[in-house]
């Protein structure tokens, strides 16, 4: 069997998989319903979030240990919260439905 060579960049690099890959929700998201944030804006903010034009709809924790652990929780976090609001999940973003499903109340405190 012929060893399978790495796609390379320009410069003769490998070239990392593509956020869609790795994280597919966060991009489906950020690609057509919404937006996310990450980074540190206070000691009592979420270190990521996502968010779109009616506000926050999915924040994590304020702390992670790393940023790949961040986008983990985001992703899952995301791909749950698609789901319960009806949004195909299974098409890529090119195929999203030109109808945006309501998101359900929000639970106050």
């Amino acid at each position: 069997m012929a060893e399978r060579k790495p796609v390379t960049s320009d410069e003769g690099e490998p070239n990392p998989p593509s956020l869609g890959q790795v994280y597919p929700a966060i991009a489906r998201w950020a690609s057509g319903y919404g937006w996310v944030e990450f980074g540190i804006e206070g000691p009592d903010r979420p270190f990521v979030r996502a968010l779109d034009e009616g506000g926050m709809v999915w924040e994590g924790e304020g702390k992670y240990e790393t940023l790949d652990k961040a986008l983990r929780a985001m992703e899952a976090g995301l791909t749950e919260f698609m789901r319960e609001q009806g949004f195909d999940t299974t098409s890529s973003s090119d195929q999203r439905s030109t109808q945006r499903p309501q998101k359900s109340a929000s639970k106050t405190q």
